[in-house]
């Protein structure tokens, strides 16, 4: 993850998810199961990754996204994150009432804090050019949002988890019982064989690093859990086939509807920056 930052920069980060994501939503998605559309909630600290995350997710009928919570241990702060959500939300058109709340802003332990630096380029979102939310700031609180949620739903939930563990380990503390009404708990966070992308220590990653009392309670719950490490999310080559599916989705008639975001392609890229160039190609 570090290598690719120092290659592509936040804005290439933010290209490369987009192109990701546009190739795989234009894959098709599941079709919604005979059950319905599976409950998810996702839990969110609204970086430039998680905000196409939830354009791709907000798009599959397989799944309902069911509330979205804003990790205030984050990137983002929580008030602006949530804020930040509901500008994204209804930039998408998305017509259902999805709840909104965010978390408080403290881990459960220590002192921990993403860098300034990248907390005001979240609660900016990036400068998209989205429309300010014209509405009251959200109030929700996000441990009062899960456990209502959880326990109010007619079917198992799954939790989606994109930031830090703080919310998800205060609606356990808050009620236990939860647990036992939340089917699998996917997360990305952790780092197994490789290098973390906290710059301190080198095998920490910045999800389980910023609050890892909060992470170790929820590890112990006994949710199942499935982990997305900077294994898999370091190292994502732009292959012909996202190039080709990204240029078909693109195209006059390939046009569907439903929500998608886009993304500016980089005007110039350096030659020998082997990845940047083709993530230009597949943007062109």
């Amino acid at each position: 993850m570090r290598g690719i930052r120092a290659r592509l920069g936040r804005a290439g980060l933010v290209l490369l998810a987009g192109a990701l994501v546009s190739s795989l939503a234009s894959c098709g998605g599941g079709a919604a199961p005979a059950g319905g559309p599976a409950p998810v909630i996702v839990d969110t600290d609204m970086s430039s990754d998680d905000i196409m995350a939830l354009c791709y997710l907000l798009e599959r009928p397989d799944i309902s996204v069911q509330a979205i919570t804003v990790e205030g241990t984050g990137v983002a702060h929580g008030p602006a994150g949530a804020r930040n959500v509901l500008r994204l939300l209804r930039a998408l058109g998305i017509h259902r009432t999805i709840p909104v709340g965010y978390g408080p802003p403290s881990p459960l332990a220590g002192t921990q804090a993403f860098p300034s630096a990248l907390r005001n380029g979240a609660d900016g979102m990036y400068h998209l050019n989205l429309p300010a939310w014209p509405g009251p700031q959200p109030s929700e609180s996000a441990v009062h949002l899960l456990t209502g949620t959880i326990s109010g739903s007619a079917r198992p939930v799954e939790l989606i988890t994109l930031g830090p563990f703080t919310d998800i380990a205060l609606a356990l503390q808050a009620d236990p019982g939860i647990a036992h009404k939340i089917a699998m708990i996917y997360a990305m966070a952790g780092a197994v064989r490789v290098n973390g992308n906290e710059p301190t220590y080198a095998n920490a990653e910045w999800n389980l690093y910023v609050d890892a009392v909060a992470a170790n309670r929820v590890l112990r719950s006994g949710i199942p859990m499935t982990f997305v490490p900077l294994d898999a999310t370091g190292n994502v080559p732009i292959t012909t086939f996202v190039q080709q599916t990204v240029q078909a989705r693109e195209s006059p008639g390939s046009a569907r509807p439903g929500p998608r975001c886009a993304w500016p392609c980089p005007r110039t890229v350096p030659p020998s920056n082997a990845s940047s160039s083709r993530l230009s190609t597949a943007c062109r």
